[in-house]
C-alpha cells in the first residue's frame, strides 16, 4: 500500500473526478480573472487547495488524458495524437482503485480510442460525445448533423455566438447521468469520473452568458504578433470581432460549464452526507485553448493558454483556503489518487503524489514540470517540442527551430510578449538541458510517426466493422441533433451549414417520392 495509508472499505474515501475539456487554469474567478464568473469554482478553491501553476502533459486530448490516467508522459505512453490509446496491459490508477475494493466508474467522457473502452473502469453509465474508433468518420458526423463542421478546429470558427450546441446538451446528459447514479447507494467506496466536454468548441454559448460576455469582452494583447515556424499549420484569424466573439462564447462556456459542476458538487455532498462517507472532489482539465491568442482557436501549442489547467482538491483531510505557487502536473492526478485511496503505486511514473501539498501545504519550490509537442501531429509530423517551468522560468524548445526558443516569466508576462532568453542564457540553458536530458527527439518522431501509418492500417479495418455494442459507448442521438435554429442570434446560417441541410431535405424529398411511387403501383 501507499505509504502509511493502508485502509480498509469503512475508511478509504469516496472520489469524484470532475474532468472538463480544454479550460485555460488561468480563466476562473479565482484565479484573478477580471470578467469570468465561476462562483462553484470559487467556491471549491475556499473549501480546499488550488493549484496556481498546473500544467498539462500534452496540449492534446487524448495524450493529455492517457497521461491522466496513468501519470506517465506521451514518451512513456506512446500517445502524441487523438488516434492513439495506450496498450490494454498498461495500467492506471483506475486498475489499482479497483484491486484496492473501490468501484470505479466513468459517467461520460474520457475520448478512449479502439476496443478497449475501460482501462480500469469496472462502469460506465454515460457515453462519449466524439468517436471510439480511429475509423471512418462518416458516423460521427451524422451524429453531429449540421454542427459537424465547427466541431474540429479547422472548422471551429465557422459559428460563433449565442445558442444551443452538442456540446451543452451533451453536458447536461452527463450532469443528469452523474446525479442519478449519486442518488443511489452502492456498497462498494466509490471511484467516480465525470468526464464533461465544455468549454471545448464550437464557440457557442447559452444566449445569455454570449451576450453578457459580449460586451465585456477584449482583444487579446498578442493578436498582432506573426505566427513563427513552430505555429505552422495552425487555423489563424486574427479579425477583431471573430476574436471578441470567440472569447465571449468561451468564457460563456466556462460559466455554464462552472453551473454544472456546481449541480454535480451538490449531488456529491448530499450523497457523502446521506451515506455518512468521507470525500474527495477534484477538478481537472485536460488542457487549455487558445481563444483567439495570438489568432489561434484550440490547443496544440506550448504557450500559456494551451498548456495551463485548473487542478483544485477539496473534501477530507484536505487544507481549505490553501494556494500554491509551486508548478504541478496533470500527471499528479494518478499517484495523488493512488495515495489518497490506500492503493498500490503504479509501477512506473512521471508525476509525484501531492499529498504533502494538499494535508500540509508544502510547496517544492524547485521542482519542474514538462510538457510535450509534436507540431503537426497528424501528417509526419518532425517539430519535437518540450514546455519546461520552473520556479518563475519557462522554456518552449522546439528541436528544428532553436532560433526560436522562448524565455519566457509567466508570473509578470502572462501573455509571453517578452523573450529573456539574451539577458539570461544561462536560465535557458539549465532548463534545456533538464527539459532534454536523456531525450532523444528523432526516435520519439521517428516512432510516433511509425504508429501513425499504423492507425492508417487500423483505421481501414475498423471501417470494415460494426462498432454498434454495448462498449461502444455512444450517447442518445437527442444529445447531439439540434433543430436547425441552433444560434439565437441574429446572423445567417453558414455556407457550410446550409449545403448539408440541402442535402439533407433532399435525401427526405427523394425518399418520399419513392414512398408515392410505390404506392402509386399498388
Amino acid at each position: 500500500m501507499n505509504r502509511d495509508r493502508t485502509m480498509n472499505q469503512s475508511t478509504q474515501p469516496d472520489i469524484l473526478i470532475y474532468l472538463s475539456d480544454q479550460h485555460d487554469g488561468r480563466v476562473m474567478g479565482c484565479a484573478g480573472h477580471p470578467v469570468v464568473e465561476t462562483p462553484n469554482l470559487d467556491a471549491l478553491a475556499s473549501e480546499g487547495t488550488m493549484f496556481e501553476n498546473a500544467y498539462t502533459s500534452c496540449p492534446l486530448c487524448v495524450p493529455a488524458r492517457m497521461s491522466f490516467l496513468t501519470g506517465r508522459l506521451p514518451v512513456h505512453t506512446g500517445v502524441y495524437t487523438n488516434r492513439g490509446s495506450i496498450p490494454s496491459e498498461m495500467p492506471t490508477f483506475l486498475h489499482l482503485l479497483a484491486l484496492a475494493g473501490y468501484e470505479t466508474v466513468l459517467c461520460g467522457r474520457m475520448h478512449f480510442e479502439g476496443e478497449d473502452q475501460r482501462h480500469g473502469f469496472t462502469k460506465r453509465i454515460a457515453g462519449d460525445i466524439t468517436p471510439v474508433s480511429i475509423g471512418p468518420m462518416a458516423p460521427y458526423w451524422e451524429r453531429m448533423g449540421p454542427m459537424a463542421p465547427v466541431m474540429t478546429e479547422g472548422g471551429c470558427i465557422h459559428a460563433v455566438g449565442g445558442g444551443n450546441s452538442p456540446v451543452q446538451e451533451y453536458d447536461r446528459y452527463v450532469i443528469r447521468e452523474a446525479e442519478t447514479y449519486l442518488s443511489q447507494p452502492h456498497k462498494k467506496p466509490q471511484c467516480v469520473v465525470v468526464g464533461t466536454y465544455a468549454p471545448h468548441f464550437p464557440y457557442i454559448a447559452p444566449t445569455e452568458l454570449y451576450d453578457k460576455y459580449r460586451m465585456r469582452t477584449d482583444l487579446p494583447p498578442t493578436l498582432d504578433i506573426m505566427a513563427s515556424a513552430q505555429d505552422a499549420g495552425r487555423l489563424r484569424d486574427t479579425t477583431p470581432e471573430l476574436v471578441k466573439g470567440v472569447r465571449a462564447a468561451y468564457w460563456g462556456l466556462i460559466e455554464f460549464e462552472d453551473h454544472c459542476l456546481g449541480q454535480v458538487k451538490s449531488a456529491w455532498d448530499t450523497y457523502l452526507s446521506r451515506h455518512g462517507k468521507r470525500g474527495i472532489f477534484f477538478y481537472l482539465s485536460d488542457h487549455g485553448d487558445h481563444a483567439g491568442d495570438r489568432g489561434f482557436y484550440g490547443k496544440q501549442s506550448l504557450y500559456e493558454a494551451a498548456v495551463r489547467i485548473p487542478m483544485i482538491v477539496s473534501g477530507d483531510g484536505i487544507l481549505a483556503g490553501n494556494r500554491l505557487r509551486s508548478p504541478v502536473s496533470l500527471l499528479d492526478a494518478a499517484p495523488t489518487v493512488c495515495q489518497l485511496a490506500g492503493a498500490r503505486e503504479l509501477p512506473f511514473q512521471d508525476g509525484v503524489s501531492l499529498i504533502p501539498e494538499l494535508e500540509r501545504g508544502e510547496e517544492r519550490e524547485d521542482r519542474a514540470v514538462t510538457a510535450e509537442w509534436i507540431n503537426l501531429p497528424y501528417g509526419r509530423g518532425t517539430d519535437y517540442g518540450r514546455m519546461i517551468r520552473q520556479g518563475k522560468w519557462k522554456l518552449i524548445s522546439y528541436v528544428s527551430h532553436p532560433e526560436e526558443e522562448l524565455l519566457i516569466c509567466p508570473d509578470s508576462d502572462p501573455w509571453e510578449l517578452y523573450n529573456r532568453i539574451a539577458e539570461f542564457p544561462e536560465a535557458a540553458d539549465e532548463l534545456r538541458e533538464a527539459a532534454f536530458h536523456n531525450v532523444c527527439a528523432g526516435r520519439i518522431v521517428e516512432e510516433k510517426n511509425i504508429r501513425e501509418d499504423g492507425y492508417q492500417i487500423v483505421a481501414q479495418f475498423q471501417g470494415q466493422k460494426s462498432w454498434v455494442s454495448s462498449e461502444t459507448w455512444i450517447p442518445p442521438r437527442s444529445v447531439t441533433q439540434l433543430p436547425k435554429q441552433y444560434l439565437s442570434t441574429n446572423q445567417p446560417m453558414p455556407e457550410k451549414f446550409r449545403r448539408y441541410w440541402e442535402m439533407k431535405n433532399a435525401e427526405e424529398g427523394g425518399k418520399e417520392r419513392e414512398k408515392a411511387a410505390e404506392h402509386s403501383h399498388l
